[in-house]
């Protein structure tokens, strides 16, 4: 058995280590709390940000949809423009524009809280598993940080869900 940090993800075919301690004479086990954190961290980060970033993207669709449609309703069929109509729609079109540029920066915003909950939800994940397997003297697979970093994602995701009881 290594003392050394196996590399990230290090996943291996858990069929292997069923038939021989396969991840205990490669080394595929984390034996130190920073390890654990950083692969809790790391699994966190790639699963929670792209949870975030999507509606981030879907949020500034729908804003640019609007915008377009706000933008379209302002023009005119008409053949001629009076001078004073004509400022007022490139007055429309760079306030358009200035609001689109400021809408760009929702996603930015939807990662960066995905980001925060990953880093605070893997701190408390990481040391409450480094906790119980120490107590318990049990070596931990590479494999236990993504599941459980699996299942927090799943728990954000149904705690996005309205609960019944909200709606009635």
């Amino acid at each position: 058995m290594s003392n050394s940090s196996p590399r990230f993800p290090s996943l291996y075919d858990p069929k292997r280590e069923a038939q021989a301690d396969y991840a205990l004479t490669h080394g595929l086990t984390l034996q130190h709390s920073r390890d654990v954190y950083r692969f809790t961290l790391y699994w966190s980060l790639i699963l929670l940000i792209p949870l975030f970033v999507v509606p981030g993207f879907w949020a500034l669709g729908m804003i640019a949809r609007a915008l377009w449609h706000r933008e379209r309703r302002g023009k005119t069929g008409a053949g001629t423009l009076s001078g004073h109509f004509v400022r007022k729609i490139q007055a429309t079109v760079e306030r358009t524009k200035l609001l689109m540029l400021a809408a760009a920066v929702v996603p930015l915003a939807f990662a960066v809280v995905g980001a925060f909950l990953a880093v605070v939800l893997s701190v408390c994940i990481a040391y409450l598993l480094v906790g119980i397997y120490v107590v318990t003297g049990f070596h931990m697979s590479t494999w236990i940080p993504f599941i459980w970093s699996l299942m927090q994602t799943l728990f954000v995701v149904l705690g996005s869900y309205t609960l019944v009881i909200d709606v009635i």
